[in-house]
């Protein structure tokens, strides 16, 4: 299993669709803030510092959708292709293949995630300079990042699940991003128009506890309800695609 994951990895690091996007991400991230410092440029560096800590708590969605790209990459393209059958037909346990997959699309997500952060906050000491809010500013990110984790992975195993089951990789992305923007919407129309009872389906949205997390205070109660949340969703959806693995014909 380790080395399917090494081979995953390695895979895809010789691709250039996966420099190309965590490029395209790093330069964005750079470019938000020389924005900022554009906009702001004649307020003062405390004002300056409070964009820079909302938009970067806003950040912590992003990752939601990123994974698509990724799942792309280390699933669905090998599914659209059939390539599949190849490490099938060399004897590698279904369960195995999914949870290398699984695994290696995280690893893969998180070394962009830090290849970006750098540049972001690199930048950012450049371009602000340093002070005090801006090292606190980036402390918050990451104690919020890591009880984000766990919903991350989540999403990832949702996409996995999406891309092993949906052949088109464009259909797929288009399904995963739909389910992720559209959910909440269509839950406050059946809140509104069926029954108030549909509000409490959005108690368990990955992207509202992610919101409430980017935007509210650290609390117990949010840790464990994310960390809960997360492993739920990972483990059922992990479950669902070896299921279905196991049972699907691979030619």
């Amino acid at each position: 299993m380790i080395n399917y994951i090494k081979a995953e990895l390695y895979r895809s690091f010789n691709k250039i669709g996966v420099w190309a996007l965590i490029a395209f991400m790093a330069i964005l991230a750079v470019l938000s803030n020389v924005a900022i410092l554009n906009i702001q440029g004649n307020m003062p560096s405390e004002s300056i510092n409070s964009m820079f800590d909302g938009l970067l708590m806003e950040t912590l969605i992003i990752p939601v959708f990123l994974v698509a790209g990724f799942t792309d990459i280390i699933t669905a393209d090998e599914n659209k292709n059939d390539t599949l059958r190849n490490v099938v037909s060399f004897g590698v346990a279904r369960s195995k293949i999914i949870l290398s997959k699984i695994v290696a699309t995280v690893m893969l997500a998180f070394i962009a995630e830090i290849s970006i952060l750098v540049l972001y906050f690199g930048s950012a000491f450049v371009i602000f300079g340093v002070n005090n809010e801006l090292p606190i500013n980036i402390i918050t990110f990451f104690r919020k990042s890591l009880v984000a984790t766990p919903l991350w992975i989540a999403a990832i195993a949702i996409c996995t699940c999406l891309a092993l089951i949906i052949k088109n990789d464009t259909v797929f992305e288009c399904v995963y991003l739909g389910i992720f923007i559209m959910t909440g919407t269509i839950i406050k129309f059946f809140s509104t128009f069926v029954s108030e009872n549909f509000k409490y389906a959005e108690n368990i949205l990955i992207t509202k506890k992610i919101n409430e997390i980017s935007r509210g205070t650290l609390t117990s109660e949010i840790i464990i309800s994310s960390v809960l949340m997360g492993v739920i969703y990972t483990v059922v959806f992990t479950a669902i695609t070896i299921l279905y693995f196991e049972k699907k014909e691979v030619k």
